[in-house]
């Protein structure tokens, strides 16, 4: 499967320039609840990788899920308006 990816060329820079720049956002302060968003797909595809297919790795990315549900509580305010209904 990770080989499929790497032929395709894209798949793997697209992933770290994502994780680099909600980094980046996070660390920074500026746009952090943006950050936070870009990085939501990431972190459900690595708990489901975890989850899957190498459970190995489960504890720690259930930790990493758990701290970005913490910054998406903690920015809620911020996401407040994308959520209310109309």
């Amino acid at each position: 499967m990770m080989g499929v990816y790497i032929k395709m060329g894209y798949m793997f820079p697209l992933i770290f320039a994502t994780q680099l720049v909600g980094g980046i956002l996070l660390l920074t302060n500026m746009f952090a609840a943006l950050g936070v968003v870009l990085l939501a797909p990431v972190i459900v595809n690595i708990v489901c990788l975890h989850a899957f297919v190498d459970p190995s790795g489960l504890p720690i990315a259930i930790v990493v899920l758990l701290a970005e549900l913490f910054l998406a509580y903690s920015y809620k305010d911020k996401y407040a308006l994308l959520l209310k209904a109309k």
